[in-house]
């Protein structure tokens, strides 16, 4: 103590108390806050999560309203007008759509003859491209999943 340095500083000095020389300690950190402080806090951390689920509910719907067959396997309900029974008789889907028989049940990417002839659907490129479709339609319908979850759950805490 007797080579102490009274012009010494360390800005740590500013949080801390000394009674008669001797360093204090604070009592406890709960100490720290008062009740309204606390109060103000919880309340500051409710709305917080409310805006969060809010915000992952939204996005969830806007994935929902963008992934055009949300609901699973829907029937296929294409309707097409004709003026006689004959014609009704004599309909092919395959030469109305123009597109190969193999083609027809498809509900999205059906290619016309002239895009298969003309080798459109073939290649490397178009070998690829539906598992790419694919995996980007997945994963998007995960994250839909994942997000009205997770706001399920943050509905529930807040």
């Amino acid at each position: 103590a007797a080579a102490r340095n009274p012009d010494e500083f360390y800005y740590a000095m500013q949080g801390q108390r000394t009674q008669g020389g001797v360093h204090v300690s604070r009592a406890s950190e709960a100490n720290k806050y008062s009740q309204e402080e606390l109060r103000l806090m919880k309340t500051q951390d409710t709305k917080y999560l409310q805006m969060r689920a809010t915000v992952d509910r939204r996005k969830g719907e806007r994935l929902r309203a963008s992934l055009h067959d949300t609901g699973g396997d829907a029937p296929n309900t294409h309707t097409i007008f004709v003026d006689r029974a004959r014609e009704v008789e004599r309909f092919r889907a395959s030469e109305h759509f123009d597109t190969p028989e193999g083609m027809v049940g498809r509900k999205s990417n059906r290619l016309r003859r002239a895009q298969v002839e003309g080798g459109q659907a073939s290649g490397s490129a178009g070998a690829k491209l539906p598992k790419a479709l694919e995996r980007k339609r997945k994963a998007a319908y995960q994250e839909m999943d994942l997000r009205m979850e997770r706001a399920g759950r943050l509905s529930a805490t807040a």
